[in-house]
């Protein structure tokens, strides 16, 4: 409750308009080659938006199997399924991972 006539101060307003996210995920190739192993380069880009935390889960269809992102896939156990952690973001910084299909 806010009597103007025993308090003469004045109220500060803001206004705070809702917004779209603009952050994306790009994939490249947008396609797979059946029988063949191929990279798979997954970007994220902020766009304008603060983000926090991200965590990217990357689950594989029946006959797919991949290797964790970073990991030498002459070396590395295959997986169905992991996660990778993308920490925060500022506007506009970009973020890519890579992983063997």
């Amino acid at each position: 409750y806010y009597d103007t006539m025993e308090l003469a101060a004045p109220l500060l307003g803001i206004d705070v308009l809702p917004s779209e996210p603009t952050h994306s995920l790009k994939l490249d190739p947008l396609y797979l080659v059946p029988g063949h192993d191929q990279q798979l380069k997954i970007t994220f880009d902020s766009g304008d938006d603060f983000v926090t935390a991200g965590m990217l889960q990357l689950a594989c269809s029946e006959g797919i199997t991949m290797i964790t992102p970073g990991e030498d896939p002459s070396d590395s156990e295959w997986l169905k399924q992991c996660d990778v952690n993308l920490g925060s973001f500022k506007p506009g910084e970009k973020r890519s991972v890579t992983t063997h299909i």
